[in-house]
């Protein structure tokens, strides 16, 4: 496990302290103070700064704790629409235009902040990039900041993401195992979730954006940074009661015989290259 980055401070943000106390509270402001401020609560930028930012990778804070739950990439206003978002449920559909989950870790905290007449901080953390650049960063930052509420995983982290220089070496000094077509469903899976769940199986087995019609009669081939861990054979599919959308198995490890041919060797660079943030791929 690698150490926490250190909480966002009020150095750090700048003029951030009126962020920190409830929203009806505001110090004096001068002319111009009170015209950026209005800007600002209108949660969007000026078109002058929208020219200037590009494409950006921007963190959400916690005013109450000053930690960090969510980062992200965009452009334009993309930095307010995840407040903005937390207004537009109702109790009816559940559902967030775009589908996201009511319940969604990132959804409840900003609603809690807001319960408490406090506002997100919003932190620009990179900006002026191209779009392949500001995946990278998103993705280097959703690795260096644990405990985040992001429901995918970096641009790539799976394959390129965070681990120490043993796992490095071991990546790629094992041995490349051949993978027959349309008999395996792999699933990348982080160590940090491993030790949230205890145990290899119950970090792989759920809950996932699976096709169950091209997943069915597959064995699960449950990898960590590249390499094979484990093999599982699939007794059934469910819908996860948790996790609108999202499937999970149950199943059980394979024999020692069809383990032996896979554990611990690395996944064909084909399996690497495909997808970008999706821990999912179908032989």
């Amino acid at each position: 496990m690698f150490p926490a980055p250190p909480p966002i401070t009020r150095r750090e943000t700048g003029c951030v302290a009126a962020k920190f106390a409830p929203v009806a509270m505001h110090p004096k402001r001068s002319g111009a103070e009170r015209r950026m401020h209005r800007i600002m609560r209108d949660k969007s930028f000026t078109q002058e700064t929208i020219d200037k930012l590009g494409y950006y990778v921007y963190r959400l804070v916690d005013p109450r704790t000053g930690i960090t739950f969510y980062v992200g990439k965009g452009k334009g206003n993309r930095v307010f629409a995840h407040a903005a978002g937390a207004f537009k449920f109702s109790s009816k559909d559940g559902l967030e235009k775009g589908g996201e989950d009511r319940l969604s870790a990132k959804i409840k905290q900003i609603e809690d902040i807001h319960a408490a007449s406090l506002e997100v901080i919003t932190i620009i953390h990179r900006h002026g990039m191209d779009e392949e650049t500001a995946l990278e960063v998103e993705g280097a930052l959703i690795d260096a900041y644990p405990g985040l509420t992001n429901v995918q995983n970096g641009h790539r982290n799976s394959d390129y993401g965070c681990v120490s220089t043993l796992q490095i070496q071991q990546r790629y000094a094992a041995e490349v195992v051949s993978i027959p077509s349309k008999k395996y469903l792999i699933i990348k899976v982080k160590e940090s979730s491993i030790d949230e769940h205890g145990s290899l199986y119950e970090a792989a087995r759920k809950s996932w954006h699976i096709n169950v019609e091209r997943a069915a009669g597959r064995m699960v081939l449950a990898c960590v940074s590249g390499i094979i861990k484990g093999v599982f054979v699939v007794d059934k599919w469910l819908a996860s009661p948790d996790c609108e959308g999202r499937m999970y198995f149950e199943g059980h490890e394979a024999d020692t015989e069809i383990s032996q041919q896979f554990v611990g060797k690395r996944l064909p660079q084909r399996f690497v290259n495909r997808g970008a943030a999706s821990p999912i791929r179908y032989s």
